[in-house]
């Protein structure tokens, strides 16, 4: 009677590590697509000379420092924050308390909106 307990709790355990590795992969897969996006409407919209980005955390978002070329604003800074759908135990908690990803502009004055 025991060992048939400890199996179902054995098999639960296996589909569970199963459904968090399908969840790794197709949220790892769906913010790098995210970040591609992101980053690809910028750079057609703002048309920059020289950029640089920095990768934030694996999958979870990035840093741009955009050169442009008007004399007033120089220099625009982008952060990109993404919820952490890679992560089935994490993610619930994150969408309750940070709502949604979310981007950061700032020009070289650090207006920030």
């Amino acid at each position: 009677m025991g060992f048939i307990d400890l199996s179902g709790l054995f098999a639960i355990l296996v589909l569970f590590a199963g459904v968090a590795t399908l969840q790794f992969f197709y949220g790892r897969k769906l913010n790098i697509l995210i970040m591609k996006n992101v980053v690809d409407e910028l750079e057609q919209v703002i048309k920059p000379k020289d950029q640089l980005y920095t990768w934030l955390g694996g999958y979870v978002g990035f840093k741009a420092e955009y050169s442009i070329d008007d004399p007033e604003i120089e220099k625009v800074e982008v952060t990109l924050t993404l919820l952490p759908r890679q992560s089935i135990l994490y993610l619930p908690i994150s969408k309750l308390t940070l709502k949604g990803d979310r981007l950061f502009f700032c020009d070289k004055m650090q207006a920030c909106c």
